[in-house]
């Protein structure tokens, strides 16, 4: 007769299953403190800029635990700031690598938490601003805002990029909405204002367009085409330039008003540059890119200048140039207005980067801006500009 197993047995048999059972949870434990550790100290280095050491960091955390949504993250943001500083120093080197990266550790982390508000807007944004050869995907954009705005309504991000999307998607009404949304939240919000009035204009048919541009009687900063005037400078290179841009009294041609663009050029980086630039499409969702624009029923551009006697250039910022090297046009000024015409087919690119074929129609903006030798610098310079018009 078999003798049953003594109490004693099953002690034992429970005790060793509780043992087992209960080193796994502790070892759970002590990875999930120890990742939520290494964390914590990779968010400070991001907040340090130290950006190789935080990689590091973050990389351990996800070789710990890949299931880790916020170490994917961490992941993300280096790779993303990565990418943006090497874009400003003008380095393309190993930059698609770096933004492939990126993408693949978002798309990680809103696998594991779908729910993961920072990684979602991230990747929204790079709908918005990447051209559609780079990932670029409205539709994805605004799907993606809707759901964090659902989540919350009150969160004004959210609700200006959701407004710019529906701007670029060609929903004006419901882009309207988003912005009145921000101005009850935030009444003093000057984007949502300014993109409330551009709403209200027409929206933009270039085959409608006045050929004239600018002409800057009406006094404001505004082109006729209703894009707005910018300042520009090798800052976002790292650089110290200046420029200030204001109109004046008594332009060319006996017109009423001009442009005035004034500041210096530093030698911080090696091709140190100041200007102005537009963008063409006042539907753009992004003023740093603007919609590319077909502007081929023109065969140039024509305007009036004067100031220090200095060299300048005319850029033409088109889709299909992704290394600066924009197409553009030399001139020079003198303390006399002078007028200056471009054609089209005269444009050259610099010769720095990848050659490109013009053809019209993909144009973003235009540069207006110095141009000095290497390590050159201009202490002070002067341009007046008026009568842009396209012909």
């Amino acid at each position: 007769m078999k003798r049953k197993p003594s109490l004693i047995f099953y002690v034992f048999v429970f005790t060793g299953i509780f043992i087992i059972i209960s080193s796994g949870y502790m070892k759970s434990l002590s990875q999930a403190d120890e990742t939520k550790d290494l964390i914590q100290r990779g968010k400070k280095l991001i907040q340090e800029e130290k950006w190789e050491e935080a990689k590091v960091i973050f990389t351990k955390a996800v070789e710990i635990n890949p299931k880790n949504a916020d170490a994917h993250f961490g992941l993300a943001e280096i790779y993303r700031n990565l990418v943006l500083i090497k874009k400003k120093q003008g380095d393309f080197k190993n930059l698609t690598e770096l933004s492939i990266k990126y993408n693949q550790e978002i798309e990680k982390t809103i696998s594991l938490n779908p729910n993961h508000a920072p990684a979602r807007f991230n990747r929204a944004t790079s709908f918005l601003f990447s051209p559609p050869q780079y990932g670029g995907d409205i539709d994805k954009a605004v799907e993606d805002l809707e759901v964090l705005v659902s989540r919350e309504p009150k969160n004004i991000d959210y609700l200006l990029y959701l407004g710019l999307a529906y701007k670029k998607k060609g929903k004006r009404e419901d882009a309207k909405k988003a912005f009145i949304k921000i101005l009850d939240l935030s009444p003093d919000h000057a984007q949502a204002k300014e993109e409330l009035k551009l709403l209200k204009l027409q929206p933009f048919h270039i085959e409608k367009v006045n050929p004239m541009f600018d002409d800057f009687e009406d006094g404001d900063l505004f082109s006729n085409w209703q894009t707005k005037w910018m300042e520009m400078t090798d800052k976002y290179i790292g650089g110290s330039s200046t420029s200030k841009i204001q109109i004046m009294d008594e332009g060319a041609e006996n017109s009423k008003k001009y442009l005035k663009i004034t500041g210096k050029v530093t030698t911080q980086v090696a091709y140190g540059f100041a200007g102005i630039y537009i963008i063409l499409d006042p539907d753009s969702f992004d003023p740093s890119t603007g919609n590319p624009v077909d502007i081929t029923r023109f065969q140039g551009i024509k305007f009036w200048v004067k100031g220090s006697k200095n060299q300048y250039r005319i850029n033409f910022i088109t889709s299909s140039v992704n290394d600066y090297d924009y197409f553009m046009s030399v001139f020079s000024t003198s303390e006399d207005w002078k007028s200056i015409k471009v054609s089209f087919k005269e444009l050259r690119q610099f010769g720095f980067g990848v050659p490109a074929k013009w053809t019209g129609k993909d144009v973003q903006g235009i540069l207006v801006l110095t141009l000095t030798s290497p390590a050159t610098g201009l202490d002070s310079f002067e341009l007046d500009i008026d009568n842009i018009c396209f012909y």
